[in-house]
């Protein structure tokens, strides 16, 4: 994740996971996005599926590293979605370790890893049996979405940051569903 320098790269809008209070500029709340782990179903045939946070460390399981800092996350805290509760598992000996979901789902999906990746990256893979969503009721790593743009935009620009908002919260189907 890059910080964009507002200055001399913004566009007329942008989504960032940087919040920026900036008074030249709106910075609106799109949606929340965490990790989530998965693996092939080659990968379980193999080497079985963990059912605890504590079985990961019995499985090859990638690690990140931190892309506001540029350095290993040693430590990944997994969070149980409905009671909160944090586990801590200790990365140190992760062989792989990357700064990118999406290059994450990829080396993935190649079969050998458990790996971290966003739920929108992977839904669609996990609905035709490609892979497997791995302790569903653990997340890590939560970011923020945000649309900026300048302070004053035209009526069609507000149309296009209200289309993006129905799309980004899924509401965009809703609406197909609606009028057919």
């Amino acid at each position: 994740i890059v910080k964009p320098d507002f200055e001399k790269d913004f566009h007329d809008i942008m989504i960032t996971t940087s919040y920026i209070n900036d008074n030249r500029f709106d910075f609106r709340f799109l949606r929340s996005e965490s990790i989530s782990l998965y693996c092939t179903p080659s990968y379980i045939e193999k080497y079985a599926q963990p059912t605890t946070i504590d079985e990961l460390l019995e499985h090859n399981l990638m690690s990140g590293i931190d892309p506001n800092v540029d350095t290993d996350v040693d430590y990944i805290i997994f969070t149980n979605k409905y009671t909160k509760e944090k586990q801590y598992v200790d990365s140190t000996h992760s062989r792989i370790r990357l700064n990118s979901a999406m290059i994450a789902k990829d080396i993935g999906m190649a079969g050998e890893f458990i790996f971290g990746s966003w739920g929108f990256l992977c839904e669609e893979d996990v609905r035709l049996g490609k892979i497997v969503h791995i302790l569903p009721e653990y997340e890590t790593f939560n970011v923020d979405f945000y649309i900026v743009t300048r302070k004053n935009i035209l009526p069609v620009e507000q149309l296009f940051i209200d289309f993006v908002y129905r799309c980004a919260n899924r509401s965009i189907a809703s609406d197909v569903l609606d009028n057919s």
